[in-house]
């Protein structure tokens, strides 16, 4: 993250005036959502990373995840 970035951040969304989501989407749409998210005109900070895998946890009849 550059200075101008940060400053963005800082200038936009001080500690508790803001929310973080997880949104989970395709690697092949996620320009789609972003031109869908810039058409609301919200005040909106997209950081967006990628995972080769996703981490889903299984309970176990003992409670215990997996």
């Amino acid at each position: 993250m550059n200075d101008k970035e940060k400053k963005f951040l800082e200038d936009n969304f001080k500690a508790g005036e803001y929310s973080t989501l997880t949104i989970m989407v395709k690697n092949s749409e996620v320009k789609k959502l972003i031109e869908y998210l810039k058409l609301t005109k919200l005040n909106l900070a997209i950081l967006p990373s990628t995972q080769a895998k996703a981490d889903y946890a299984t309970i176990e009849g003992d409670g215990t995840e997996h």
